[in-house]
């Protein structure tokens, strides 16, 4: 049962109970009491529209919803690390700059992984025909010494005396004792004398053929003298030769260990 001009209507069924039906204008007043109805059929107008939170002043900008990424910070383990590494890096720098300038003068660099130097690269030998200087006068004499200019490690047939000089650098890390050796025997008279930065005499040792094999201070099979050197010292290595036979001087220095092994 209905009835018109606005009002409330009855709709009756006979399975239903009576109820009301509601109008539009209800409708659109128990909308405006609440908002969320008929959500389902109609869009929301009353429901606040979403605006984005203003943004922290220094916060990251992130897109896409992801997190910004995260700056490491070295830690003290990366530091250290780090500081292990220069550290090493400028000691080879410094070893090198050393060996630059040992090689700029010359000089016959001794060190822990060398176990036998040639000497002949830093040879320069000084002809005295008349055998009339002393080492002193021919320390003094350094000034004369000259490249040999024949074949390695032979000076040829020469009268009277020849000098051979020779500078060492020991490294820091090399051992103290060393053995300065020639493989040619029959040299007669061999005189080895080695002096330190200050030209001192540190070592003498008369290593010559000419000498009887228990007066040597090396009882070996080539003439040979060991050395007691200073790690990170300069000396000044001279050799005296008198022979009648060709002047030929293999000279190198070498490591106890390996000169066993020889």
């Amino acid at each position: 049962m209905t009835q018109g001009g606005g009002r409330a209507r009855l709709v009756t069924d006979s399975k239903f109970r009576a109820t009301p039906a509601v109008g539009a204008a209800q409708v659109r007043g128990r909308r405006d009491e609440n908002p969320t109805m008929g959500c389902t059929f109609h869009a929301c107008r009353s429901r606040p529209a979403t605006r984005p939170r203003p943004r922290a002043a220094g916060a990251a900008l992130t897109t896409h919803g992801a997190a910004p990424p995260r700056l490491r910070t070295p830690t003290v383990r990366t530091a250290t690390v780090r500081a292990l590494i220069v550290r090493v890096l400028l000691a080879c720098v410094l070893l090198i700059f050393a060996r630059m300038a040992a090689a700029g003068d010359g000089a016959l660099v001794l060190e822990r992984a060398a176990r036998s130097v040639d000497a002949w690269p830093a040879v320069r030998m000084l002809h005295d025909p008349d055998a009339a200087l002393d080492t002193a006068a021919a320390l003094a004499a350094r000034d004369r010494f000259v490249r040999p200019d024949g074949p390695t490690a032979n000076l040829g047939p020469r009268e009277g005396a020849v000098w051979m000089h020779t500078t060492l650098e020991v490294a820091a890390n090399a051992p103290a004792q060393w053995i300065a050796r020639m493989y040619y025997t029959t040299l007669h008279d061999v005189v080895v004398t080695v002096f330190d930065a200050r030209g001192r005499p540190v070592h003498s040792a008369q290593i010559g053929a000419a000498r009887a094999h228990v007066e040597r201070s090396a009882r070996t099979r080539s003439l040979s003298t060991v050395l007691s050197l200073t790690p990170g010292a300069r000396y000044d290595v001279l050799v005296r030769i008198a022979t009648p036979t060709a002047v030929l001087v293999p000279l190198a220095f070498v490591q106890p260990e390996a000169f066993v092994e020889e």
